[in-house]
């Protein structure tokens, strides 16, 4: 326990490191002369940008004589976040973000563009360089969409304009999900394609390990915690490739992004909901009925919203689950201790392993709320861990069946051989009881007369009475 602790707390500090910057930054400008590539080569353009709120700006119109003064220096974060003459700000409206990158090395560099809510278009200097969705000015002219994208920069260029437009009228909140990176071409891709593939990977596990246990459901009906558990990863494994790096959208950037979120939602409200009915067969003594009506009516009404509700309704449903999910977790860790300490078949590897991935759950619901930052390796090492313990439950629960398989098939040898000895011992009475009876019918015949003896003294009586 005490080496998988550190390993975690290895991944977070990694990833905290790898997540700060080292540069020098002033109101609107990132001066990169610190940055030595060689030895950091992907930095966070998290310093402070222009801000220009309800504007939607292309770098042309700087270049007028009329100055266009920026409403706020703000880092890049969710509108919701940002408090200008402190007031805060609405998560759906338009602005404009300029960042000016000074001293950028002679490099092959590219911009690691983070998905955004829920539509952007980046400008390098003068020209345009890329569009997610279509940011308008009002709801008909906006297109949402979400998934991450990279842009070659220029190259020896010793400034760099950067101006992001960004539109919101379709979700709860609007803005930067993730700061921007800069780095060099070749981390940045392989990054990516690492990314990309644990995501896969990932998904493809969940996928496969419930269509399996579905199939041998199938087989065998009376296991109902089988079933919750297939249903439990099925739906999970849609989170890995639509969340966290949006590799479906990447991969099909003309998919339905209202389709695409709903499926999001789905890949955590339909896990939670097939969970608390897998402890609960599990552990039945140990988890109380009232706490699982309580959960399966709001997982269930919030599936409900989530399928008939726009994005702007149903994304409303992550600050709830922001403390209904925490509180599932108390309520499990005190259903798991229980069973643990009643010495319930299998609690221990349950135990841990729903532990594992409800940490699971809850980092990523904070990462896609924005309160916490995304942080790949420590999702990935998380993920991993809980697929592990999945496969340590069960493992421990299919070696216990096949234990007492195997315990009811040596106690069936043992009858089968016991009665074949009973049914020896009774065959060898049998031949011994055959065997006395034949030798006394042997006596038997032996001193009585025979028949033909017997036929002709009757014969000469019947004679002599004839005379």
């Amino acid at each position: 326990m005490k080496k998988v602790l550190s390993v975690f707390l290895l991944l977070v500090l990694n990833a905290y490191i790898f997540s700060q910057t080292s540069s020098v930054n002033q109101s609107g400008i990132l001066d990169l002369h610190n940055w030595n590539f060689k030895e950091k080569s992907i930095i966070q353009l998290d310093t402070e940008w222009e801000f220009y709120q309800n504007k939607l700006l292309a770098p042309a119109d700087f270049r007028g004589k009329a100055f266009i003064a920026p409403d706020a220096l703000v880092k890049p974060s969710s509108w919701s976040d940002i408090k200008i003459n402190g007031m805060s700000q609405s998560g759906k409206g338009f602005a404009t973000y300029r960042l000016l990158l000074t001293n950028v090395p002679a490099a092959d560099l590219m911009l690691d563009v983070y998905s955004v809510q829920t539509s952007c278009r980046v400008f390098v200097n003068d020209s345009m360089v890329l569009e997610v969705g279509k940011p308008g000015t009002n709801v008909e002219t906006t297109v949402p969409a979400n998934r991450d994208a990279m842009v070659h920069l220029p190259g020896n260029l010793k400034e760099i304009q950067l101006t992001v437009q960004i539109a919101n009228f379709h979700h709860r909140k609007g803005g930067f999900v993730h700061p921007f990176e800069i780095g060099l071409s070749s981390v940045v891709i392989s990054h990516h394609t690492m990314y990309y593939l644990l995501d896969v990977i990932e998904s493809s596990v969940l996928l496969i390990l419930g269509l399996f246990l579905f199939a041998l459901y199938i087989f065998r009906r009376k296991d109902l915690s089988i079933l919750y558990f297939s249903l439990f990863c099925i739906t999970l494994s849609l989170r890995p490739v639509i969340a966290v790096n949006y590799f479906m959208a990447t991969i099909f950037p003309d998919i339905n992004w209202n389709f695409l979120l709903k499926m999001e939602y789905f890949g955590v409200l339909f896990p939670c909901l097939f969970m608390v009915l897998f402890i609960k067969k599990l552990f039945p003594e140990q988890l109380a009925s009232f706490f699982v009506k309580f959960f399966l009516v709001v997982f269930s009404l919030m599936i409900g919203i989530t399928l008939v509700c726009p994005p702007s309704v149903f994304s409303w449903l992550i600050p709830p689950l922001l403390f209904i999910i925490p509180f599932g977790v108390v309520v499990l860790a005190i259903t798991i201790i229980k069973a643990v300490k009643a010495k319930v078949e299998g609690a221990n590897y349950a135990g841990l392993g729903i532990i594992v991935l409800l940490g699971s759950l809850i980092l990523k619901v904070m990462v896609y709320a924005s309160v916490i930052p995304i942080i790949h390796v420590l999702i990935t090492g998380v993920d991993i861990a809980f697929i592990f313990m999945m496969s340590m439950i069960l493992g421990a629960r299919f070696s216990l069946q096949f234990a007492k398989v195997e315990r009811l098939q040596h106690t069936t040898e043992m009858q089968r051989r016991e009665i074949e000895h009973k049914k020896e011992a009774i065959e060898e009475q049998n031949k011994s009881i055959t065997d006395s009876i034949n030798y006394a019918k042997r006596i038997q015949m032996s001193l009585l007369p025979t028949e033909k003896y017997i036929e002709k003294r009757l014969n000469r009586l019947k004679d002599k009475d004839k005379t």
